[in-house]
């Protein structure tokens, strides 16, 4: 029942608090797994750093929460729940997920063709923005879009950063837990819509980049 959803204020504080905190994470996912993928070509950094992404999708959420509060304790003297508490606790999460998606994507490209690239290339820099950037631009839209579903349906990190801030994940596993009440089924129907455009983005860029010679 969607009046009944949009009466509710906790509700359209949850939508508003979640679309702003799944939009910056989705940027700073997008982003950091780009420059994270980068390391496919350094036989030297690669190992290092897939191990260290392994061990923070495999992280319980729980234990990723009450280690991050530590360690912003230990750098800052205090850790209180909040905004920059989520948005790391959440773009965290998804790097992993997102960086593996760029990374396997990289490594089917040719070396010779990135080796060729910088010989010519005045700097590696302009290899970065007329090679690599071109090369990743349809799958970076689509780590965005993991980066943003994984933050509005997240809710053990946020239960344990959130400050009393309300997001949409904690508002669905609160009311999931009172059954499928008549003033739920809006939220649970913008979750499933969410879900849906979401899966069907992914699919329309892969049939983009599949029909786009010019996308490799």
């Amino acid at each position: 029942n969607f009046p009944l959803m949009a009466s509710s204020g906790p509700l359209r504080i949850a939508i508003f608090n979640s679309a702003i905190l799944a939009d910056v994470v989705a940027l700073l996912v997008m982003l950091a797994a780009f420059i994270l993928s980068l390391v496919v070509w350094s036989d030297r950094m690669r190992n290092p750093v897939l191990i260290l992404l392994a061990v923070l999708i495999i992280m319980p959420g729980d234990a990723y929460a009450l280690s991050l509060i530590q360690v912003v304790r230990m750098i800052f003297g205090h850790a209180e729940g909040g905004w920059p508490m989520l948005v790391a606790a959440h773009t965290l999460w998804a790097l992993p997920i997102a960086t593996a998606s760029l990374v396997l994507a990289n490594r089917q490209v040719n070396p010779q063709v990135l080796e060729a690239a910088l010989e010519y290339a005045k700097s590696p820099f302009e290899v970065l923005r007329r090679v690599l950037l071109p090369m990743n631009r349809n799958r970076m839209v689509g780590v965005a879009l993991i980066g943003s579903t994984l933050s509005l349906n997240e809710s053990v990190r946020t239960a344990y950063l959130s400050g009393g801030l309300v997001t949409i994940g904690n508002e669905v596993h609160g009311r999931l837990s009172a059954g499928m009440l008549p003033e739920n089924r809006g939220l649970f129907a913008v979750e499933f819509l969410v879900f849906v455009v979401s899966i069907f983005t992914l699919v329309l860029l892969a049939r983009i980049k599949a029909l786009d010679p010019s996308s490799d």
